[in-house]
């Protein structure tokens, strides 16, 4: 699952088996479609489909963008 935090610009992939802390106002979205749709409010379509695969190709790494 996407977890997107402050606004669209910091995000990471989540497992759903490990405890995670997230900060108010953040999202975890369950399918890339949803997260899309959700990184569009803070970012060009191009852009967010570019976040998406970045967060994918890197794991639990956190990402910011």
């Amino acid at each position: 699952m996407f977890v997107i935090e402050r606004d669209g610009h910091l995000g990471f992939w989540w497992d759903g088996e490990s405890t995670i802390f997230v900060e108010q106002n953040a999202g975890i979205f369950p399918s890339r479609s949803s997260c899309l749709e959700y990184l569009q409010k803070f970012h060009s379509k191009e852009r967010a489909v570019e976040i998406i695969m970045s967060i994918k190709k890197n794991g639990k790494s956190i990402i910011s963008f």
